[in-house]
């Protein structure tokens, strides 16, 4: 028993060597990267798609909380988190930005990110990642994850 357990681990080593280092809170994202990115506004009740830059939406200097959706097109999971994200967006009004970040679009951001799957979320405050997570939530659970951080 002692030596298929001592394989599985050396198994789960081997392959996790050369793995990319999970996102952690307190990463600033380099100011020498940016790109197009869709920013979620509100007009009365209706959500209506913006242009911005990454590091314009970012880099605030207030203490406005900003979701970063990395998302693809072609990613089911990224199109069921929408509404979501809409949602969250028509309840936190001005408190919070939400950014739409296409990965196929902006693949260094991505991967300074660290979005290695999508949908992948990355929530700042003043320009440092406060929390984030990967993978399709329903909204009040990103609200809670909010609400945590604000």
């Amino acid at each position: 028993m002692k030596s298929l357990l001592g394989a599985a681990l050396a198994i789960a080593v081997n392959l996790c060597v050369g793995c990319v280092e999970a996102p952690v809170t307190g990463m600033s994202v380099s100011a020498t990267l940016d790109g197009d990115v869709e920013v979620l506004a509100l007009q009365g009740d209706t959500i209506e798609h913006a242009s911005s830059t990454f590091q314009q939406e970012v880099n605030r200097s207030d203490s406005t909380l900003v979701l970063v959706d990395c998302w693809a097109p072609w990613c089911g999971p990224c199109r069921a988190l929408a509404p979501e994200l809409e949602s969250l967006k028509k309840k936190w009004q001005d408190k919070l930005v939400v950014v739409k970040l296409n990965v196929d679009e902006n693949p260094g951001l991505a991967r300074e990110l660290k979005a290695n799957a999508i949908p992948a979320v990355r929530i700042f405050r003043k320009g440092t990642m406060v929390s984030d997570f990967v993978g399709l939530m329903k909204m009040q659970e990103i609200d809670a994850i909010l609400t945590t951080v604000k």
